[in-house]
C-alpha cells in the first residue's frame, strides 16, 4: 500500500467522535492552547505537522477513546500511556496539559490493511526524521530492508 494511496481525514479534536466502527491507520498531533500546529523537533528534521503518534486500529472509534483513556488516566493506549507518564513526571507537564491534541485517520478494509498502513506510515516518517514519531516506541520492519514506493 503506497502512502499516497490513503484517503485521510480532516484533522479533528482528539475529543470529536470519528463515526468510524472499522478498521483504520491513524495519526495524531499537537497544537499550542490557540490551536496553532505546534512543530516537533525530531533528529534529523523538525516535523512541521506536528504529529506525535501513527498507529492502527480495528475500531477508529474504540481507539480514539482508548487515547483519551490512556492520556488520562495511562489505561488502554500505549502510547497515550507515556504521554500520561510524561505529563506526570517529567518538566514538561505543564507543557503537555495546556496544548490540544487532533487527530486523523484513513479508513482500510481490516485487520491485517491496518497493520500494513501503519508500517508504511511509520516507515514513511522514519524515512523523513530518521526515527519515529515521539509516542511511538517501535519501527514494523525496522531491521528488514526498507522500500519506499511514494
Amino acid at each position: 500500500m503506497l502512502l499516497s494511496d490513503l484517503n485521510w481525514s480532516d484533522w479533528r479534536s482528539i475529543r470529536e467522535p470519528s463515526g468510524r466502527n472499522g478498521a483504520a491507520v491513524y495519526m495524531v498531533r499537537i497544537l499550542d492552547a490557540e490551536g496553532h500546529v505546534r512543530p516537533v523537533n525530531r533528529f534529523m528534521a523538525t516535523d512541521s505537522e506536528g504529529v506525535v503518534y501513527i498507529g492502527k486500529a480495528e475500531s477508529m472509534e474504540k481507539r480514539r477513546r482508548r487515547f483519551i483513556s490512556g492520556m488520562l488516566r495511562c489505561k488502554g493506549h500505549s502510547g497515550a500511556k507515556f504521554l500520561n507518564l510524561l505529563i506526570r513526571y517529567t518538566p514538561f507537564g505543564p507543557i503537555l496539559t495546556s496544548v490540544q491534541y487532533e487527530y486523523r485517520f484513513a479508513k482500510v478494509a481490516d485487520d491485517a490493511e491496518a497493520r500494513k498502513a501503519e508500517a508504511t506510515s511509520i516507515l514513511g516518517y522514519c524515512m523523513r526524521f530518521a526515527e519515529p514519531p515521539p509516542l511511538n516506541s517501535a519501527v514494523p520492519g525496522r531491521y528488514t530492508e526498507w522500500k519506499m514506493e511514494a
